[in-house]
Parts: C-alpha cells; sequence; structure tokens
C-alpha cells in the first residue's frame, strides 16, 4: 500500500469515526432496528414451522419431503418473512434515513457522503479490473463456525448416532437458531465493544 493509499485510509477513517460519534442517535436507532428484523426473522421462523400444514407442523422427517413439498415450504417461509420482516423493515430504514437526510443532515455531511460514495465505487471498479472479476465476501468461515456448533449440539443432545429419519426437520432447525443465538452472543458482545473502543478512542482529538 503506498502512503498515498495509506493517508486516505486514514482520513477515511477519521471520517467516519467523526460521523459516528456526530450522528450516534441515529446509529444506535440503525443497530438496533437491524438487530431487531433479525429477532423478527428469528420469531416468524419459530410461529411459521408449528403453523405450517406442510412439514406436518414441524414433524415431518426430512425423508417424508418431496421436492414439491420442500420447495412450497421454502416458498411459503419467504413470503412470510418478506410481508412480516422485510417489508417493515425497508420502510422503516426509507421513512428514517430519508427524514434524516432532508431534514437533520447538514449539506457539508451531505457533500462529504456524496463524494466517499463516488470514491468507494471507483475503488471498487478498479480491483474489479486488477482481479478481472468481482469481489466476493467471505461468509465461509462464520457458516463453518455454525456447522461445528450443530454438530456440537447434536452431540451434547445424544444424537449423534440417531438416523435423519428418526429426526424431524425442526430438530434440526432449532438447533441452528440455538447455535446461532450463542455464537452471536459470544461473538457479537466483544464485537460491540471493539467497535465502541474504535469509535471512542480518539475523542480526545480534533478531526
Amino acid at each position: 500500500m503506498s502512503s498515498e493509499e495509506e493517508s486516505m485510509k486514514v482520513l477515511d477513517e477519521m471520517f467516519w469515526k467523526r460521523f459516528i460519534r456526530k450522528h450516534w442517535v441515529i446509529t444506535i436507532i440503525c443497530g438496533a432496528a437491524v438487530v431487531g428484523a433479525i429477532i423478527g426473522g428469528i420469531l416468524v421462523l419459530l410461529l411459521y414451522i408449528p403453523a405450517s400444514e406442510v412439514g406436518g407442523y414441524g414433524a415431518w422427517t426430512f425423508d417424508e419431503f418431496s421436492m414439491g413439498t420442500a420447495i412450497v415450504w421454502v416458498l411459503l417461509l419467504i413470503l412470510w418473512e418478506f410481508l412480516l420482516v422485510v417489508l417493515p423493515t425497508v420502510a422503516f430504514f426509507g421513512i428514517l434515513i430519508g427524514g434524516y437526510w432532508f431534514k437533520i443532515l447538514s449539506e457539508d455531511d451531505k457533500e462529504e457522503l456524496k463524494k466517499r460514495d463516488k470514491e468507494s465505487k471507483e475503488e471498487k471498479k478498479k480491483w474489479e479490473r486488477l482481479r478481472g472479476k468481482k469481489y466476493e465476501g467471505g461468509g465461509g468461515g462464520f457458516s463453518f463456525l455454525l456447522f461445528i456448533g450443530v454438530c456440537i449440539y447434536v452431540f451434547i443432545d445424544g444424537n449423534w448416532l440417531t438416523p435423519f429419519g428418526s429426526l424431524s426437520f425442526s430438530y434440526f432447525i432449532y438447533g441452528y437458531l440455538t447455535v446461532f443465538v450463542w455464537v452471536s452472543i459470544i461473538f457479537g458482545i466483544p464485537l460491540v465493544i471493539l467497535i465502541i473502543l474504535w469509535i471512542s478512542g480518539k475523542f480526545g482529538e480534533k478531526v
């Protein structure tokens, strides 16, 4: 990384620290809304499983599903999640961010955000040209961690050698959700603390 790129990175970090400190209220609201949306999605899933006739109200095993019933089950879940979670969340963020942008955010902050958004898109295109392909996120590590967690959950629950046909599909979903919640708590709390320390690390400096 060149000295110019390093300097731009430092300036960018300083801008976001200053911006988040200045607009800490909406930052907290947005963070709480994201957490609420995740919790809402989990609750819809938990309510959908015992209420869906397709899947035997959560009692079917994997071998009882056909391709058709599996697709119907997933499509209905997506529909309910979209209606009860996605649409309200999008509407909430649209109203919140739109109102904040037009009513509260200063013109200087607007111009700075537009400038950085443009620079970010140009930087992304440059890296795509250099690599010859689009950047792919690295979510595989978290998925693997959840898989290991589910394996441990099944082992502790005494079903390590139980055939899949003897366990309902809802058992694995509940196990996955249990592991997801625990992993989120174990890694989420330190992550939040690190973010807070990162933001507040230079409160005494003029940036």
